[in-house]
């Protein structure tokens, strides 16, 4: 049996570069999976396509996860699909890489909805379905979280927010009291092997 032969992955930006590489790498693993894009359809086709391939279930949902509400409806949709979730991968990212003085205040409002806001709802979202069977939540940051990137102060990706948060929500799940196997961290895809 696959590592992940029984497992429902969530994963949002899922139909290009990294998000795809890790929904096809839960594929290969037997896991079933919720792949969430924004607007390239033609994109999310080809990755559903090839997930397929693997033989992996595949749920494709078209979400704005910086809306809440849209958000809610792509975990709502994997729990009516499938009826469980196992691992939720934040992969989704928006940014404007330019100087401070350029930056306008709609882009780093946009930038803090899909990159820290969409974590929150997804994951409160979520953690009825991961607490049930002791699940998983991936958030990815970027090397911006570590060192200084030029025109990245501007809001490419609040990646200290994100990483405080994430290891803040897992707080309440120590080892004493989270369902077994529930975990919570951040991960910088530089030191990802997939």
């Amino acid at each position: 049996m696959k590592r992940f032969q029984t497992k429902v992955a969530v994963i949002t930006g899922g139909s290009r570069g990294i998000g795809r590489a890790i929904a096809e790498q839960f594929a290969r693993e037997g896991a079933a999976i919720v792949l969430n894009y924004l607007r390239n359809e033609e994109a999310a086709r080809e990755t559903e396509k090839i997930l397929k391939g693997h033989g992996a279930r595949v749920l494709t949902v078209q979400a704005n996860v910086g809306n809440p509400k849209e958000a809610e409806s792509l975990i709502e949709a994997a729990g009516r699909e499938f009826g469980k979730i196992h691992i939720l991968v934040h992969n989704a990212a928006l940014g404007a890489f330019k100087p401070v003085e350029k930056l306008r205040v709609n882009q780093w409002d946009l930038s803090l909805d899909v990159n820290a806001k969409a974590l929150l709802v997804l994951t409160q979202t979520a953690l009825p379905f991961l607490e049930k069977d002791g699940g998983s939540v991936i958030a990815l940051s970027s090397l911006g979280s570590k060192r200084y990137i030029p025109n990245s102060q501007a809001a490419p990706r609040p990646d200290e927010s994100e990483n405080r948060k994430t290891w803040q929500r897992s707080s309440p799940f120590s080892p004493a009291k989270r369902p077994a196997g529930f975990t919570a961290r951040p991960s910088r895809p530089t030191a990802a092997f997939l």
